[in-house]
This record gives structure tokens, C-alpha cells and sequence, in this order.
């Protein structure tokens, strides 16, 4: 009860922008329950969002001492990782994600943009034939797999028309 109301105050506060009194009151809730996984979750989206990197990371570290199959907790990860531009572990741990959720689709999203960030365009054009198959009624999808073709096109034709050019002068 105490863990709940300390949470929520902090949430109310991050809504009012007071930042550093949630940061502490997130802080003394997982003092309160250490095993609630939703405070770490909150605390490292919060230094995230505050381009605190190594923090997040930590607090997502202690959380996954407490819960190694909690999906978001690997999710953040990977999201700490295409910040840092580290796309191989951020793979790694979208994977680790994937393998605990029930719903991978926003996050084989998250490794479509990585692929394509890595050049590894075969690799994204797998996984959405593989998301397409899975849902076919999300438009979300349907543009992510048009913007991947259009920078597939322009990455030939841009080479093709720049040759193109120096023939015909």
C-alpha cells in the first residue's frame, strides 16, 4: 500500500514536470518493494528521457537482478543501446525481449530500424515479411516496410543516376 502510494505520487509529479522529487520518490519505492519491476521500469524510462544513460542502464540492471525475464526491462535496453548507437547489442537485447513477451510487434519493429541502421537491409526485409504475415491489418507496419523500400531505391538509384549523369556529360 505504501509502495503504491509513493509510486503514484511520483507519477503525478513527473505529469508536473518536477523530475527530481520523482526521480527520489521512485527511488524510496523500490526501497519500499524491490521486487516490483514496474518502479525500475519507470525510474530508467525516466533517466532515459533525460539523456541519462548510465543511469537508466544501472537501474535496469538492479531490476533485472529482481526480474531477468521481464521483457520491457530488456526492451529499454535495447533502446539505451540504438541511442548509444550500439546496434549489435541492442539486437541482443530486443531479442532478449522478444523472448519474453507476448507480443513481439513493436519491438521486431524496433530491430527492423536497427538492421536497416546496420546496412543489413535482407535481415529487415525478413522481419517484416515476417510482421506482415503475423498482422496484416497494421498500417504502423505498412509504412515502417514503405519507408525500408525507399531507402532500399534510393540507395541504387542515387549511385545509377549520379553514373548516369557523369555519362551523359
Amino acid at each position: 500500500q505504501e509502495w503504491a502510494k509513493i509510486y503514484n505520487g511520483a507519477v503525478d509529479l513527473m505529469k508536473d514536470s518536477s523530475i527530481d522529487k520523482a526521480i527520489h520518490d521512485l527511488e524510496l519505492a523500490i526501497l519500499i518493494d524491490p521486487q516490483n519491476v514496474e518502479t525500475y521500469i519507470t525510474l530508467a524510462v525516466v533517466y532515459l528521457q533525460n539523456d541519462n544513460l548510465l543511469k537508466s542502464s544501472e537501474i535496469l540492471e538492479w531490476g533485472l537482478g529482481h526480474a531477468k525475464t521481464n521483457y520491457m526491462l530488456w526492451q529499454l535496453k535495447g533502446d539505451i543501446a540504438v541511442k548509444k548507437e550500439d546496434y549489435l547489442n541492442a539486437i541482443k537485447f530486443y531479442e532478449e525481449s522478444i523472448n519474453y513477451t507476448k507480443d513481439p510487434s513493436s519491438i521486431m519493429r524496433k530491430l527492423i530500424f536497427v538492421y536497416i541502421d546496420l546496412g543489413k537491409n535482407q535481415k529487415a526485409i525478413e522481419y517484416s515479411n515476417n510482421l506482415l504475415d503475423k498482422y496484416p491489418n497494421d498500417p504502423n507496419l505498412y509504412y515502417n516496410v514503405g519507408v525500408l523500400y525507399q531507402k532500399l531505391t534510393l540507395e541504387i538509384f542515387d549511385p545509377a543516376r549520379d553514373k548516369f549523369n557523369t555519362i551523359s556529360s
